[in-house]
């Protein structure tokens, strides 16, 4: 289009070179193309840069010099273009570039133009590229980390779900808690509490919001709940954890949810529990398998039900016949049978081990058997009467109740929890050998429960009455506090317990745990304190951020107004050669400033990534280097600068180059005549530290001054100068108006301050705290 507009001026004097010099020195990369054969007739610096060659790929054609995108499609893009007529945009697009000698992806935002000539034959392409390369990199990477969170929650055998806001909407629900709550996917994006309005009857509501309010997270074991799942209501169990969800900005906006259901494990567990009584109604109330053989072939003549359940036969099918008969493989009760007759004594086994058949199916079990004699009236034993209880379903428990033990043993000792066995009644205790530790006793001590209490911390001691006070009531005791062991180190412990009541409702005794949690309480105020210190760090950087892209915003819409304008004015003077130029002219400077205002933003961007490594920077001889670099300016101005013994300290030493070529720069900018600059500095003395609550008062501080006889300013200027695009000075003055933002960013990331002290055509002197170490 602007080859077009401006057609009658190519033969005007430097039209062209002024055009290239725009086209060599824009920010982004610019290539033009000669069609139909694609010959690269020019390329800027960017362009070539971004391409990875030299200058010699002009004259060259695209083809020629970049042959692997013409499988990626490039080629027909621009003989579209050129056939076409019409322009091709797109951002973002992944190409595989040579660099280096080595074929690599990069994205690129891109521009393809045709370029016509005053007949409105299109002669050529402009090409107008930006690599994005590491933005879209860092989207990946973001997108990839997001997705591997929800895989993580997904895949989860947890059941896992995150709610958002006080109405508690499911924003995240995986397959194992939707499953468990019997719904399906379309219950996400909807309130918890309104699609299962039973969790609310039964107070998992009230809960769900006090840790959404309060942010105490709410644990619970094997929990009763009432669900109605599929239709169906259901009683089951759950182990499940309430926590706050909270952002990186430390905000609670909604409740995390993990849950197991432990149904099965939770009816085992009450069975256990209750199975000592059961066990007892179980043998008085159980039938007993008995039966009468008459000796001295064990004949059977009675059998009750319980025993030919056992043997899995009728009474018909057994009656006066002999026990060996019918089971020819019981020839460890044939030995006993033996026995029995011979010895007139009984025989008692408890819990032995039996293998036997039942409806030709092998069995086995453990049963309690006694095989007693019986005498007739001439003392002569003519009958052996088996009494056997079956105990298998006991003996089996009991195991189970012994590994659950063992492995509770076990699962304690990797804990490192201290245990305790409190009896309210007697008022005496038993405790681990890893309680006596954690309480400071040696292992050879037997501590009482007093001598325990004794090492209470006596802050805390009524926080401890506190919970005793609430566990006799809700059978629950939970708090942690400090102890103080006999080296004065104080140590803090988490004591967890619950109590069992008497038949009365009484409480009768505590079991609980102890765990020595100081290193988690120490790591909790570590990190706390270093959310909240990055917590004003962001606050800060996003004030600052929101400051510098309003005002960079701003500022660099003045040079681009006056292209546009210019641009018009130069359309009007169209065939007026003269004004045509200094039009041209115009545009060029506006561009020139663009330039130095994005470089500018550039650097003040720079300051804002991480600290680099900061290393011995003498300053003397950074101001001596200085110095050098002015000399002409120096020499031209007639200017004088004294510097005065200068500190050695640690920092980062180009951009500590950057701070006092600005100043000094800033210094011979704004002078009338005979400029004169003089840098000073003193060792910051406590009191003078005292006035800046902002350092740190536990490091040692120098103070640099630099102070000019330049115009001045207002000092109720004095920290808007330090502001991005304030300029107060524009008559005769160049710059951005970055400069003293720059000084400033550059003493914040070394951990000091700066101000400044003026008065109009007075000079200025800006003062500059620096530490000696950071």
């Amino acid at each position: 289009m602007l080859q077009s507009e401006v057609a009658p001026l190519k033969d005007t004097a430097g039209y062209y070179q002024s055009l290239q010099n725009i086209f060599m020195q824009s920010p982004v990369a610019i290539c033009m193309l000669s069609v139909p054969q694609l010959v690269i007739d020019l390329a800027n610096e960017k362009a070539l840069q971004l391409w990875d060659r030299p200058a010699g790929v002009i004259g060259k054609s695209l083809v020629e010099v970049f042959p692997e995108l013409v499988d990626q499609g490039f080629e027909d893009i621009l003989r579209a273009v050129y056939t076409t007529g019409e322009k091709f945009v797109s951002n973002e697009t992944p190409v595989k570039l040579r660099r280096n000698g080595v074929l690599g992806d990069a994205y690129i935002n891109f521009v393809y133009e045709p370029i016509r000539d005053p007949n409105g034959d299109i002669t050529s392409i402009m090409g107008i590229g930006v690599e994005v390369t590491p933005m879209v990199q860092a989207r990946i990477k973001a997108e990839d980390s997001e997705q591997q969170f929800q895989n993580l929650i997904s895949q989860s055998p947890a059941a896992i779900a995150i709610l958002k806001g006080p109405g508690m909407v499911i924003t995240i629900a995986n397959a194992a808690i939707l499953e468990m709550w019997g719904k399906g996917n379309d219950v996400v994006g909807k309130p918890l509490l309104s699609i299962m309005p039973e969790v609310v009857e039964q107070g998992f509501g009230a809960l769900l919001n006090n840790v959404f309010t309060t942010g105490t997270s709410h644990h619970a074991y094997e929990s009763k709940v009432r669900l109605k799942r599929n239709g169906v209501w259901e009683d089951v169990y759950f182990t499940f954890s309430y926590q706050a969800y909270r952002e990186v900005s430390g905000e609670i906006t909604g409740v995390t949810i993990v849950a197991y259901e432990v149904t099965p494990q939770a009816l085992a567990n009450k069975k256990i529990t209750n199975s000592e009584g059961r066990f007892r109604n179980l043998i008085l109330q159980s039938p007993v398998a008995m039966a009468v053989y008459r000796a001295p072939d064990s004949v059977i003549e009675l059998a009750n039900e319980k025993t030919l359940h056992i043997w899995g036969k009728t009474f018909e099918e057994v009656k006066g016949r002999s026990l060996f008969s019918i089971f020819p493989d019981a020839a460890g009760q044939r030995v006993i049978h033996a026995q029995v007759y011979a010895t007139g004594l009984p025989y008692m086994a408890n819990e032995q081990f039996v293998k036997y058949k039942r409806y030709g199916e092998e069995r086995s079990g453990y049963f309690n058997l006694v095989y007693q004699p019986v005498k007739n009236e001439d003392g002569i034993i003519d009958h052996i009467i088996l009494v056997a209880h079956d105990v298998t379903e006991q003996v089996l428990a009991r195991k189970q109740v012994f590994d659950a033990e063992e492995k509770l043993r076990v699962a304690v000792e990797a804990t490192d929890l201290g245990t305790f066995d409190a009896d309210l009644v007697a008022d005496k205790i038993t405790y681990s050998l890893r309680l006596q530790e954690i309480f400071g006793f040696s292992r050879d001590a037997r501590p009482e429960w007093k001598d325990l209490v004794a090492r209470f911390h006596e802050e805390d001691k009524p926080k401890r009455q506190q919970a005793m006070a609430e566990a006799m009531k809700g059978g629950l005791l939970d708090y942690e506090l400090r102890i103080v062991l006999p080296d004065s180190s104080v140590r803090w412990i988490r004591l967890r317990g619950r109590v069992l009541y008497n038949a009365d409702k009484k409480p009768e005794r505590i079991l609980g745990t102890v765990l020595d949690v100081t290193e988690q309480v120490i790591h909790t105020e570590v990190l706390e304190q270093k959310v909240l210190e990055r917590t004003h760090e962001l606050e800060r950087t996003n004030a600052g951020l929101q400051e510098f892209a309003y005002a960079a915003s701003h500022d660099m819409q003045e040079p681009l107004r006056k292209i546009q304008t210019f641009s018009s004015m130069m359309e009007k003077y169209i065939n007026d050669p003269v004004n045509a130029h200094k039009y041209l002219e115009k545009i060029q400077s506006s561009a020139s400033r663009m330039s130095v205002l994005i470089k500018d933003v550039l650097n003040y961007s720079m300051l804002s990534k991480p600290m680099q490594q900061a290393t011995r920077v003498d300053l003397n001889t950074l101001l001596r280097n200085i110095q050098v670099d002015f000399e002409l300016l120096i020499q031209e101005k007639q200017a004088r600068i004294e510097v005065g013994l200068l500190p050695v300290l640690y920092g980062i030493p180009h951009q500590l180059s950057q701070l006092f070529a600005n100043l000094i720069s800033n210094a011979l900018k704004f002078s009338k005549e005979h400029p004169f600059i003089n840098i000073s500095s003193a060792p910051l003395t406590v009191a003078q530290l005292s006035s800046y609550p902002d350092l740190d008062n536990g490091s040692e501080y120098n103070i640099i001054t630099v102070q000019d006889n330049g115009i001045g300013f207002e000092q109720s200027y004095a920290d808007q100068i330090f502001t991005i695009f304030q300029r107060l000075n524009n008559d005769g003055y160049t710059g951005t108006g970055i400069g003293l933002a720059l000084c400033r960013k550059i003493v914040d990331n070394h951990g000091g301050t700066i101000f400044a002290t003026s008065s109009p055509g007075h000079g200025a002197i800006f003062h500059i705290i620096l530490p000696v170490v950071r």
